[in-house]
């Protein structure tokens, strides 16, 4: 955390501005300048390439005026004091012909006048008046205003941004929309200095804009008063309703750390109104040649606008699908349904107050914990290695990995509860997605498990509770106390302290932090001791740093470390802390949850639907073939259901309705986003291979997918190899050929779900006229898939005499209904496409 100079508020890294009072803070320190924004390993300095995972680093930034290279972060050059530009400001400024005096000549603000009494001030630039309009029109360098905003957006995120954004030329995808309007924008710049409003206004936006950036949202559009962000475009993740709703109550925070400044300097009471919606969007750039600008549009849009217009000022107003997916994680407020423009039927709407004390799970059926099922082997298998601690008093290190969903976190909670009460002590701390880029992240959340303090809780309170643990395990308060307010982001509680960390530079200071960690967790262990580190695969650098140090220099001691992760990231950000676990071989558990069995998926999805109706069978077996063994997907899937009306509650019982066989064909939300975020971390050539995948079906052979792109079989053949390690493939035999398959049936229809309709038809169109020209499947079979791929292509009516072939060969089979759906298939193509020769297949049906 960066402690402001100013006010002493706590900021995350990554921002560069206060978020209580837009002061300019220090620029991140040499050790994280230079980590790769994309593995997050440490490089030699200078380098432009990273030397784990050969990703660029970021560009060196040169002076615009005297063209030295600066620091990473400059707001001013430290050579010349002339404004640090982005790139595309400093090549505007070279264009214009811009000598070394005209930087302040420009308009721009000095950052230590006597008017700011030495105090740091935005960087802006003057703008003109209109007076027809009543607004301030932002003028020649409202470009490089905004582009400047734009340029708070932390290294790793923009290179996350660059990744997506080529592939992103049209695609469908859910995202959660937030809208942000400030309230009487419009009679404030008629009273106030067309300057003042312009400074309230752009240091609003500042704050603004790296709270959507904390969260990897983007900014889509600045509206003037306000703006437009995205969670979930050009970038998924599993939670971005979550995120959405997180940084709408940081907004309104930070508006009201602002809103007491503008009222007593200016008299303006600066309140914002905030509406945000989930849903699906068609996502890709607009425009010409040129000028080409990502955005999304759809009624997912509109209805987040309408929301933030019915919202109150100072408040939030979100949809009933956000609510949805994070109504256990926040406290709601539900408002009447409200009319709104555009929509004929009232619309619902829930005002989140703050985030919840003890945040309940966003997985499962909210009230109903089911017991654990078909996992009593790994539970005794961590219930082993905890004996074996106890009884020897050596380290015990568990690995505890799988795909999401599989039940990690339920069985290591399922562990805890089992030594509960008994001479062992538990802590535990929690990565989490969006705190990636907070360096030490999971060891401070470990920390304040096992003080007890929250990151909500005063800080003066936090301070003395963490110096009273310290002194209660007989550690010496100068040698560690330090450190670890450092680490919490707690600022020093004399000043001798702060000039001492002020003196040591990055390396120093790391390492006196780990020693001053692990001085404390030894402390702490003159008992059997367990750390549980949850989540893992978003761990950040700093912390995997830590853990590879402690876990080398803890061997004889009596701790039970248990890491929990996603069994994909085992390649890839959880790799270096496994292989340093690797070298303690024999204190290792490694614990790989696999698919849950028929025979549990079936106890689990009967403690879900108790009814045994014949109806109710029937879906409770279609539930099951369609999660294959995912209890998460099981239970999210219902949970679709009963949100969607598909199950409904009478006399205390769920019973089937008629929409639940429709519902079961659609990916939940939760589930969508889950995939997606992993398929956004594919690169682009990748995500369009998978792309293609999708579109052949489930399973395919090789040679299919190699036919879409003759002459790069050996590539294709690289990308199948990559996707297959990646978890998304396995290789499976298709027929006599050799093939591949999705691991779950869920990716396949999530990933084709990405596509626009125009893509879908014409990569069908590709497919079937690759199949027309090879034999990969029997007769019968051939003309079934090739009746499906013609039907979904830009050319559906060559479809009909396969569906016809399609329906006589199922008749023969004495497969009567599936034969009827074929000619009902066909009957209609031709109705929908006027095809005038239909006695082909009148013959047909009467044979």
């Amino acid at each position: 955390m960066k402690i402001c100079p100013v006010c002493q508020t706590p900021n995350p890294e990554h921002v560069r501005y206060c978020i209580a009072c837009a002061t300019g803070l220090p620029a991140a320190s040499v050790e994280e300048r230079n980590r790769c924004p994309q593995c997050g390993q440490a490089v030699p300095e200078g380098s432009k390439f990273c030397n784990h995972c050969g990703a660029p680093m970021a560009q060196e930034q040169l002076c615009a005026v005297c063209h030295q290279v600066l620091p990473a972060g400059s707001k001013f050059c430290n050579h010349c004091g002339a404004p640090a530009l982005g790139a595309d400001e400093a090549g505007a400024a070279k264009g214009l012909g811009h000598d070394n005096g005209s930087a302040r000549a420009g308009g721009v603000v000095s950052p230590t006048s006597e008017a700011t009494n030495g105090r740091a001030q935005p960087i802006l630039s003057q703008p003109t008046y209109d007076w027809m309009q009543g607004q301030p029109v932002l003028g020649p360098n409202a470009e490089a205003m905004f582009g400047g905003l734009q340029n708070l957006m932390p290294a790793p995120l923009a290179n996350k941004m660059r990744a997506a954004l080529p592939s992103l030329s049209g695609e469908r995808r859910e995202v959660t929309v937030l809208f942000l309007d400030v309230k009487n924008f419009t009679a404030a710049s008629n009273r106030l200095d067309s300057e003042d409003i312009y400074l309230i206004i752009d240091t609003a936006m500042r704050l603004l804009v790296q709270i959507v950036y904390k969260y990897e949202g983007t900014v889509d559009k600045f509206t003037g008063d306000g703006l437009m962000a995205l969670f979930g475009a050009p970038i998924a993740h599993e939670n971005d309703p979550e995120r959405a709703v997180r940084a709408a109550l940081e907004m309104q925070e930070a508006l009201q750390a602002l809103r007491q400044r503008t009222l007593s300097e200016h008299g303006f009471d600066l309140q914002a109104r905030i509406g945000i919606n989930t849903g699906l969007v068609i996502a890709g750039s607009l425009g010409n040649d040129l000028h080409m600008e990502y955005t999304v549009i759809g009624d997912t849009v509109n209805l987040a606008s309408r929301l933030e217009t019915a919202a109150d000022p100072g408040a939030i107003l979100v949809s009933f699908s956000t609510y949805q997916r994070t109504r256990p994680l926040f406290t709601y407020v539900t408002l009447p349904p409200k009319r709104l423009k555009g929509f004929p039927e009232p619309v619902r709407a829930y005002r989140p107050l703050q985030v919840r004390a003890q945040p309940g799970s966003v997985r499962g059926l909210p009230g109903l914990q089911t017991p654990m099922i078909g996992r009593s082997r790994d539970l005794a298998r961590l219930q082993a290695a905890m004996d074996d601690l106890i009884r020897q008093g050596e380290r015990r290190i568990t690995l505890v990995t799988g795909e999401a969903g599989l039940g990690k976190s339920r069985l290591v909670s399922e562990f805890r509860k089992s030594v509960q009460g008994s001479e062992v002590a538990i802590y535990q701390g929690n990565c989490l997605s969006y705190a990636r880029s907070q360096p030490m992240w999971v060891i401070a959340d470990l920390l304040r498990d096992m003080v007890q303090i929250s990151d909500t809780d005063p800080i003066d309170f936090q301070q003395r509770a963490l110096q009273d643990f310290i002194a209660a395990h007989g550690l010496n308060l100068s040698e560690v106390l330090p450190y670890l307010l450092h680490l919490l982001g707690l600022g020093q509680m004399d000043a001798q302290a702060s000039q001492r960390l002020q003196m040591l530079d990055a390396d120093m200071l790391q390492k006196q932090t780990h020693a001053a960690v692990r001085s404390l967790l030894l402390a702490c262990a003159h008992q059997p001791t367990v750390l549980i580190f949850e989540d893992l695969h978003w761990v950040d650098p700093a912390s995997r740093d830590f853990l590879q140090y402690f876990i080398q220099t803890t061997s004889n001691t009596p701790f039970h470390l248990i890491f929990i992760s996603r069994d994909y990231e085992r390649q890839t950000s959880v790799r270096p802390l496994i292989e340093t676990v690797q070298q303690f071989k024999h204190q290792v558990e490694d614990i790989r949850l696999r698919a849950l069995s028929q025979e549990d998926s079936h106890k689990l999805i009967d403690q879900l639907i108790p009814q045994n109706e014949p109806v109710a069978e029937r879906l409770k077996e279609a539930i099951i073939q369609r999660a294959e063994g995912n209890p998460f997907y099981i239970e999210e899937i219902v949970r679709m259901l009963i949100d969607n009306e598909g199950l409904q509650e009478d006399d205390g019982k769920l019973c089937v309705t008629e929409q639940a066989s429709a519902l079961l064909h659609d990916v939940p939300g939760t589930l969508r986003g889950l995939i997606l975020a992993r398929f956004d971390q594919l690169p682009e050539d990748l995500r369009q291979t998978l792309q293609e995948a999708a579109v052949l079906g489930r399973s395919f052979p090789i040679r299919l997918l190699e036919k879409l792109h003759p002459g790069n079989e050996d590539r294709i053949m690289e990308q199948l190899a990559e996707l297959t390690q990646r978890h998304f493939l396995q290789e499976e035999p298709f027929g006599a050929e050799r093939g591949y398959a999705f691991r779950h049936t869920l990716i396949q229809e999530a990933v084709y779900s990405t596509l626009l309709k125009r893509d879908r038809r014409q990569l069908h169109s590709l497919v079937a006229q690759a199949l027309e020209e090879s034999s990969f499947l029997r007769p019968e079979e051939q003309v079934e898939v090739l009746a499906y791929h013609y039907a979904e292509s830009s050319q559906p009516d060559k479809a009909i005499p396969y569906l016809i072939s399609a329906a006589e060969s199922a008749a023969r089979r004495s497969a009567y209904e599936t034969a009827g759906k074929h000619h009902e298939k066909a009957l209609h193509l031709m109705t929908e496409h006027a095809v005038m020769d239909q006695g082909f297949f009148f013959a047909s049906t009467r044979a």
